[in-house]
């Protein structure tokens, strides 16, 4: 039992260690911006660039200000590595080398910039950080956050003097509580927090059995003297220095394999607050193994541990019992949907290789932009609409179903009575046209159809009645969307019924590998505005799917065009539509392996409170067991008691267990009849192994007699 305590020691200190790097890599720009505390946001038109890039420093200078600005190089495909590019100004250099002991920096006293170059950087992240002097930095990048190091006084006068010049055309504002955003999912977090869960439960019970096998060794050690406080210290430094050495090493090389440091120095310097952070959970879980040793020493009976008896108590064991298999159980059928829905997205991989040679981009800007309307029709939409523009021309396909979530269109009544073919439509380009497949009521390719100045085409599955309604709204919509309000029209075409098509959108869902009986509405981009429903909101949300010729080197297949359309700090990430699919179920796998991990961990609570209470019922009721069958009497006679209860703890538990995944997993896509029959089944499987198992044992509780009839046990 000892040395169980001690690996779950190192893995509970171990979990919690790296999911706090993690953590605080996901928001690694706090790590600077402790220093750079006040932000700005500063716009102006790409023709004062240049000036803004030189006038900048000499500001800064003036008002003793230091700043920095980063820039998320794009990622060229979600398995790329995350480049973060930091443009520094500093007006001295001497607090910046305080302040950040683990970069080791080269100050200029001769240029308006302190700060030269990096000479080794040792940042306790996994992101590939590069710090550059802001002269540097491309004139299309100059738009943005700022954040800056100085006095409150200076840094008003600074943005007062960048505001206040003619020549730079600036609009700088403070920015008020600026947001960080994780990297990290909320799926993603419950997942840890369930780890950390299950690991800290093993972990106590683990101590509770563990501190009961001391018992005879606590009660000879009273009785020779010893003093309960130092005799529950020596045993949990005994018990404790050795698991906790071990975390430490092991999240030293962990980081250090994740962090790929230039200098080991630097690299410990870096890590020193994580290493204390094991300390502290190391000194918490001492303190609580050390209050529980205690409370079992404060109420020993020497004599009776002496004799070999062991306390306990039925009722509340009996709850934790119930509760393991509860517990047990909810991880069995997690892991059990886990994995059935990772084989079951495994096997659509083939169908999109399809999509193998277009791309999803994922495209951001500034909060300030959102809250700020006029910088961002000013600064983001002209880019991004010559980008959606310059794409479209190179063969990017537009597929855009805005009410249709997974494979079920939007639940909303109301709104969808509101809509033209009650949402049931998508919007797409004649790119996507030409792939895909779909045939006229005449059997012909639809490709055939050109878009004339200002027209929208629709194609109405034969099957569906186009109502006067959904003409009025299609209409209205195409005024609302189009540049030129004059002219408007649109053409019906009827095709063929039960027709898929291909959504290249994985946001639907792996298993959405197209729709039958869709409205297709066939769009000329160029016509469109770009800050309405269509063109901004397909590059955001994965609806519109760039062509490149080289799917492992997606962003670089288009980076020509975004360069030349200026929309480089807009871009995230360029990967292939396959990629994603790719990346996706291989999350499915991570996440199934997590619970399968739980599955282990809460499987070792189950069977150790299982041989408690087993041990407990052998202790208390051995002679008595022993008698009954020197007597004759029958099994079900000597054991009624303890079937009853070990019947009822695993009937609550199927209930409880049940009732749990029904309210947690029925609004989850895909939850059906089917699934709760299965989870009823592996439910009663696993008790009713558990209940034979334990029945068997009951059933050779004859062996040994005359040691039981001794003993008691």
């Amino acid at each position: 039992m000892k040395k169980m305590v001690c690996i779950l020691i190192v893995l509970f200190v171990t979990v919690i260690s790296i999911g706090n790097f993690f953590s605080k890599d996901g928001v690694f720009i706090n790590f600077f911006y402790k220093e750079f505390d006040v932000t700005v946001n500063l716009v102006t038109k790409p023709g004062y660039s240049k000036t803004v890039i030189k006038s900048m420093e000499k500001i800064a200078k003036h008002n003793n200000i230091s700043f920095m600005k980063e820039e998320h190089a794009t990622m060229n495909g979600r398995y790329g590595g995350q480049v973060i590019n930091i443009y520094l100004y500093l007006h001295e250099d001497k607090w910046f080398k305080l302040a950040f002991k683990n970069i080791s920096i080269i100050g200029n006293n001769k240029g308006e910039n302190s700060f030269d170059k990096v000479s080794s950087i040792d940042i306790a992240t996994r992101k590939d950080i590069r710090i550059k002097r802001y002269s540097d930095i491309d004139r299309n990048l100059v738009n943005g956050d700022y954040h800056l190091k100085g006095t409150e006084s200076d840094i008003e006068k600074f943005v007062d003097d960048l505001n206040g010049s003619k020549k730079l055309n600036l609009d700088v504002k403070i920015v008020e509580n600026p947001i960080i955003a994780s990297d990290y999912t909320q799926k993603q977090f419950v997942l840890y927090i369930s780890l950390v869960f299950i690991l800290g439960l093993a972990l106590l019970f683990c101590f509770v059995i563990y501190n009961n096998t001391l018992s005879k060794e606590l009660a000879i050690s009273l009785l020779l003297g010893h003093k309960k406080i130092y005799l529950c210290s020596e045993k949990i430094i005994a018990l404790m220095w050795l698991p906790a050495a071990i975390s430490v090493a092991v999240q030293v090389l962990i980081l250090y394999v994740l962090v790929n440091p230039d200098t080991i120095s630097g690299y410990l310097f870096s890590i020193k607050k994580d290493i204390a952070i094991t300390l502290l959970i190391s000194v918490c879980i001492f303190t609580a193994e050390f209050i529980l040793l205690f409370i079992k020493v404060k109420n020993v009976n020497v004599l009776t541990y002496l004799k070999g008896y062991r306390k306990y108590f039925n009722k509340s064991l009996y709850v934790f019992r119930t509760l393991s298999v509860i517990l047990t159980m909810s991880m069995v059928l997690i892991c059990a949907f886990g994995f059935e829905e990772y084989i079951y997205l495994r096997g659509y991989i083939n169908i999109w290789e399809k999509s193998s040679n277009y791309a999803n981009i994922a495209c951001a800007w500034p909060q300030s932009y959102i809250k700020d309307n006029s910088k961002f029709q000013e600064v983001v939409v002209p880019k991004l609409n010559n980008l959606w523009d310059k794409l479209d021309e190179e063969g990017a396909i537009l597929f855009l179903a805005p009410n249709i979530s997974g494979n079920e269109i939007a639940e909303d009544e109301q709104y969808l009575n509101s809509r033209e073919f009650r949402g049931n439509y998508a919007y797409i380009n004649s790119n996507y046209l030409n792939l895909a497949g779909i045939r006229d009521i005449n059997g012909d390719d639809i490709e055939k159809y050109k878009l004339k100045s200002n027209e929208w085409i629709v194609f109405v599955p034969e099957n569906m009645k186009i109502r006067d309604f959904d003409k009025k709204m299609t209409h209205k919509s195409h005024i609302t969307q189009s540049v030129n309000k004059k002219n408007i029209t649109e053409k019906y075409v009827f095709v063929k019924r039960n027709q898929r098509v291909f959504s290249f959108d994985i946001s639907k869902g792996v298993d959405n590998v197209g729709f039958q009986n869709i409205v297709l509405i066939l769009i000329d981009g160029k016509e469109v505005l770009p800050d309405q429903s269509i063109k901004l909101p397909s590059l955001v949300n994965g609806n519109f799917h760039p062509y490149i010729d080289n799917p492992k080197k997606a962003y670089d297949s288009i980076k020509k065009i975004i360069s030349s359309t200026h929309s480089d700090a807009f871009i995230l990430y360029v990967n292939s539509v396959y990629s994603e699919v790719n990346w996706v179920v291989n999350e499915r796998r991570i996440e199934a392996m997590v619970y399968a991990i739980g599955v282990l961990l809460s499987l070792i609570i189950l069977i150790t409170i299982l041989k408690i209470d087993m041990e407990t019922y052998f202790y208390s009721n051995g002679q008595r067991i022993c008698v009954s069958n020197l007597l004759g009497y029958k099994f079900v006679d000597i054991h009624r008691k303890q079937v009853i209860k070990n019947v009822s703890s695993y009937l609550i538990g199927i209930l409880v267990t049940i009732w749990f995944i029904v309210k947690s997993l029925s609004y989850s896509a895909g939850w059906s009849l089917y699934n709760l029959v299965e989870a009823i089944v592996i439910c009663i499987c696993c008790c009713l192994t558990c209940f034979l198992l334990e029945t068997f044992k009951l059933y050779n509780s004859d062996a040994c007699i005359v040691h039981k009839l001794k003993e008691g046990c």
